[in-house]
This record gives C-alpha cells, structure tokens and sequence, in this order.
C-alpha cells in the first residue's frame, strides 16, 4: 500500500519534541506545511496519518464518521477525564452526543456571542500593565472560560486558570509516556475494558485534581 508523503526516520523525534521540532504542535505543523493537506509518519508501531484540510477532515468526523474509531490519543485523554463524550466509541458515543446536542444547536451557539466577547474583553483587561504575557497560557484560560461560562455559568471563570495548570502539566507528562503507551497499546486498552472505573494509570493525581476544581 502506497503511503502519503511525510517525515521518515529520525525526522519522527520531532513529534517528542527532540532536535527536529521544539515540540509536539510545532512537529506537525512543520510537517503539515511541507508534505501538504494529507502526511503519514509511522510513530514507533503507530501508523498515524495528518490532515490538514478542511474537506478531509470533514469527511473523517462528520460524513464518514462511522467508519473511523477514537485513536490512541483518546486512550491517553480517557486516563484524564474518564470516559465521556470525547473518548467514547460508538454507539455509546451517538447517544451521549444526543444528549448534549441542545447545547450546541444554532439559536444557542448565537447566544454564546456575547460571553465570548465578555470574556475575550475581560482577558484583555487582564494583560494591561504587563510587559510580556504568555499567549499559550492565556489562551488556553481563555478557551476554558468561554466553554464554562457558556455551558455552566459565568462562576466557572474561576476555575479556568487551576484546569489550564492542570492540562499543562498532563501536556507535559505526555510527551514522555506517549512512547512507552503506544507500545503498550493493546494491554492499556484490554486492561481499560476490563477494569473501567478504576485510578487513572497516568494521571491519577491530576485526574484528582480536576475533579475537586469541578466540584467547587
């Protein structure tokens, strides 16, 4: 089978952050930019393909979405958050989703227009007075209040900068058990199967945490 172009042999360390890329996103945006809207680069035994195109991905998440599982990335976030609507597979996936659909109808996200800009104002307001700021940080606070002041409530804002320190440290965690779980792969997925509920086997201290910020 004839694969797409993408990076090959040592080039790969770049998705680890080493030598060849600063980081994880930094790797495949290099490697979006130079191989086009479609690359490939095997990751230890991982076969993993980019896209970097709209009507591509389309297809993947909406048109032919049944025809693609969760990858082992969502095995790796379901360690964090359990399993909810963004780790399942389907069908349990489909019925969540339905549940949830209300939230995201077009009326309503027409609503979530001014707690954007509520939002977005109040960061900005934030950064007056300081001579540098982290943009990474402070978007991703950002993010997180706009998605928990529209689904929970303008009191969640407090709680967007602790869940930002807590996704950082997790994002940096990551980048050293990423190889070690994709070798694991199948053990870590049949022992997730058979053992749902029990502590997070990367994250447990992190998953703890997250769970008291959203019991305030």
């Amino acid at each position: 089978m004839i694969k797409p172009p993408g990076p090959r042999g040592r080039e790969v360390l770049g998705f680890f952050g080493v030598k060849y890329a600063p980081h994880t996103l930094g790797y495949l945006e290099q490697t979006a930019r130079r191989y086009g809207p479609i690359s490939y680069f095997k990751l230890i035994r991982q076969h993993t393909y980019l896209l970097n195109d709209a009507d591509l991905i389309k297809e993947v998440l909406i048109t032919q979405q049944h025809c693609f599982g969760r990858d082992f990335g969502a095995t790796i976030l379901r360690e964090l958050v359990g399993d909810g609507l963004i780790t399942r597979e389907e069908p349990l996936h489909r019925e969540r989703r339905r549940v949830l659909q209300p939230a995201f109808h077009r009326e309503q996200i027409a609503s979530y227009v001014d707690i954007i800009a509520d939002e977005s104002s109040r960061a900005l307001d934030s950064w007056n007075g300081h001579a540098s700021v982290n943009i990474g940080d402070e978007m991703r606070e950002l993010t997180l209040s706009i998605i928990g002041s529209s689904l929970f409530g303008a009191e969640f804002r407090d709680s967007a900068r602790a869940i930002s320190d807590v996704i950082q440290r997790v994002i940096k965690r990551t980048r050293h058990i990423v190889a070690i779980a994709t070798v694991l792969k199948p053990l870590i997925r049949s022992y997730r199967r058979k053992f749902p509920q029990t502590r997070s086997l990367f994250f447990p201290d992190e998953r703890r945490e997250l769970h008291r910020i959203l019991q305030r």
